[in-house]
């Protein structure tokens, strides 16, 4: 967009770049390292400065956004597809927005923005060659303007954009592509793409084996909760957060069931054209709603063609908000306080049979993990406004302070539902039965 003058003044002179326009001048010579394969996903770290990684901002799926770098987090906006496409190059696709990375307008002229699109093989704006650095990096080289992609800066910092540039220094253009998981492990609710409000469920709250899954309306609970933990080679083991059992295929039908290390119960998250499939290790089949069925209490089933995709939103165990502490041995039976202690220091919590009261509810607040991972609550009474807090045996309430004594983590027990278990003490609440003060063992 800009015009070409001629200058007398020798001081107004400016460079000019000769690019070629034959591939096969303009495809930089070696081959796709061996350390790349094809539909694999991969983060992208600076090869100069440490904790840097290409990021598209915000998983914001909007056409034009330019990726930047960016500290490392463990999310799928850090995650790119590197898919192979034509004559020898791959495009570049992030797992959380679906966009491939592209020189904006075809543009040749050395310096042209790079943002994502819409996904298309076919373009040469979206074709990269992948070339290896001396140091075990790898640099991207655009098809369509032979250009590398690059910082658009002269240093490496956080929050800067990219370009496409000729020579840019190393420091700005190298990059080491790490093999990564598509999904990290962690606690997720696993829905229907097609449907996202129809969420993998553990039905009539069920502890038994053998039980078969199914949908039904996100409701929050962790009935429709599921912790992916790694078990390497690309496999993970799917738990129910509730029923503390295991995702597995049986006979066609995907069931819950006890711990056990066949490949029954291994599943590989399988990224592809945007989608997610959870393909079982065992059969090499796919998770899929038996016929599609959108609507709730639809059966898990597998498949070995045309599978369901699904959606992973990231969860943790319990959701922010008000909820009943109810024990697992009688539904009935609730935490609460004392009507005539309700606004008191140090009153101790008791269980009683469950009612509508505000004195028998409980608003649970995420904190954070804690060094052992463990995920971490505030416990405050709905009527006092006071948080659970513990000393020794002792269960009480106090004004929320932020101590440890008043941080409870969440376990999932081995027969289903959960323990919280205080970070101060390390043990866990624990009820005596109806009308009685609950305690910590």
């Amino acid at each position: 967009g800009y015009y070409v003058t001629v200058q007398k003044d020798a001081s107004k002179k400016h460079a000019f770049y000769i690019l070629p326009v034959d591939n096969k001048l303009k495809k930089p010579a070696g081959d796709t390292p061996d350390t790349i394969s094809d539909g694999k996903v991969y983060s992208l770290a600076n090869a100069k400065k440490s904790g840097l990684y290409i990021e598209q901002p915000e998983a914001d799926a909007t056409n034009g956004i330019s990726p930047v770098l960016a500290s490392k987090a463990s999310a799928t906006d850090q995650k790119w597809l590197l898919k192979s496409s034509a004559n020898g190059t791959f495009q570049i696709i992030n797992v959380a927005t679906n966009k491939a990375l592209q020189v904006s307008g075809n543009h040749r002229y050395n310096g042209a923005e790079v943002a994502q699109a819409a996904s298309k093989a076919s373009s040469q704006a979206q074709q990269w060659w992948i070339r290896a650095n001396s140091d075990g990096s790898v640099r991207f080289v655009n098809r369509l303007n032979g250009l590398t992609l690059s910082l658009d800066s002269t240093s490496v910092k956080k929050g800067k954009s990219f370009v496409t540039s000729y020579k840019p220094a190393a420091k700005l253009r190298n990059y080491k592509a790490a093999q990564v998981e598509p999904i990290d492990a962690g606690v997720y609710e696993i829905s229907m793409a097609q449907n996202t409000n129809k969420a993998i469920t553990v039905p009539s709250f069920s502890t038994t084996s053998g039980v078969q899954l199914k949908t039904a309306d996100y409701n929050s609970l962790i009935s429709q909760k599921f912790l992916l933990s790694y078990a390497g080679s690309g496999q993970y083991k799917v738990r129910s957060q509730y029923s503390s059992r295991y995702l597995a295929e049986d006979n066609g039908k995907v069931v819950q069931g006890t711990n056990n290390e066949t490949k029954a119960q291994l599943w590989e998250v399988v990224f592809d054209d945007g989608k997610f499939y959870l393909k079982n290790a065992e059969s090499g089949n796919y998770l899929k709603v038996a016929n599609n069925n959108t609507k709730k209490n639809a059966r898990l089933t597998t498949v070995s063609s045309n599978p369901g995709a699904l959606t992973f939103i990231s969860r943790h165990t319990i959701d922010d908000g008000s909820y009943f502490i109810q024990t697992a041995s009688n539904k009935k039976q609730v935490l609460g306080i004392p009507s005539s202690r309700a606004t008191a220091n140090n009153a101790k919590q008791y269980v009683y049979k469950k009612k509508d009261d505000q004195g028998y509810k409980y608003h649970i607040t995420y904190l954070g993990k804690d060094s052992s991972g463990r995920e971490m609550y505030k416990i405050v009474n709905a009527l006092s406004n006071k948080a659970l807090t513990s000393s020794g045996s002792s269960v009480f309430q106090l004004a929320y302070k932020g101590s440890s004594s008043q941080k409870w983590g969440v376990d999932v027990s081995k027969k289903g539902g959960v323990v919280f278990v205080n970070e101060a003490t390390g043990k866990a609440l624990k009820s005596k039965g109806a009308n009685k003060a609950a305690s910590a063992a």
